[in-house]
């Protein structure tokens, strides 16, 4: 596994911010050392309001991290690709304060992911969403500008973390 991290190491509690990039559509979650970036991903679909249809990648410094579709092959992959399941989330987060997340190549979805605070904590906790602003996306409607010009479904704060609380429980 790429980027291990080593026995022993303290559990820690993360607070990362959120910006879909060409809205005013941001979250603030926090979360507790140990779920992947495929978690990650997971926790982003819901918070937004996706559902899971299209391909997504992080990008960290000059790295790809992401999934292979099943119509693609790891021999055309570039070099500075890897999979989700080969990179420690948590390394990353205490190694790079800003990182992106893509999501739906053709609506071309960015959310700027920024690392505000990290903290020693004894106990795992669900994610959560902390705080939020903006209405939440929507699916296949032809991205950021798109998404600004028509309505979109309201939701609240509890309702995402009744989700998120469902799924990672």
């Amino acid at each position: 596994k790429i980027f291990q991290m080593k026995k022993g190491d303290k559990m820690k509690k993360y607070v990362l911010m959120l910006e879909l990039e060409d809205t005013n559509i941001w979250r603030r979650i926090e979360f507790t050392s140990g779920i992947g970036f495929y978690d990650l991903h997971t926790i982003i679909q819901i918070i937004f309001g996706w559902e899971d249809y299209h391909l997504h990648e992080f990008t960290v410094g000059n790295m790809a991290i992401g999934m292979l579709s099943d119509d693609e092959d790891i021999e055309d992959m570039p070099e500075n690709f890897r999979f989700e399941d080969d990179v420690s989330l948590d390394l990353i987060l205490l190694n790079y304060k800003e990182f992106k997340y893509e999501y739906d190549f053709g609506d071309g979805w960015e959310i700027k992911i920024t690392v505000e605070e990290i903290t020693d904590t004894q106990t795992g906790e669900n994610p959560t969403v902390i705080d939020f602003g903006g209405d939440m996306a929507k699916e296949d409607c032809g991205g950021a500008y798109e998404l600004m010009r028509k309505r979109r479904r309201n939701t609240r704060v509890e309702e995402l973390n009744l989700i998120l609380e469902e799924t990672f429980d």
